[in-house]
């Protein structure tokens, strides 16, 4: 019986040519699964960045309009006005 034929109930071994296609297989699935999750960890910060650019807009648009309102009751005050609420 040769090396090469199948014995009863058994599979020939594979070969290392076999063996070394499985292993490339292999890494280049665990290389994508790496892919996807680098992927999925960018979208996830760029939804963080996305929400603290949103949050730092609306404290911008808050101090402006603080600024404004400031800029208003300080042109509305004369300086009589704040002369004569000192005394």
């Amino acid at each position: 019986m040769s090396s090469k034929s199948r014995r009863a109930g058994r599979f020939k071994p594979l070969t290392s040519k076999v063996k070394q296609t499985r292993k490339k297989i292999a890494e280049i699935k665990r290389a994508d699964k790496k892919i996807v999750r680098i992927q999925k960890k960018l979208e996830t910060a760029g939804r963080r960045v996305n929400l603290a650019l949103d949050k730092m807009a609306n404290v911008e648009r808050e101090l402006t309009q603080a600024e404004h309102e400031l800029a208003y009751y300080k042109r509305e005050l004369t300086y009589s006005d704040l002369h004569s609420a000192s005394k």
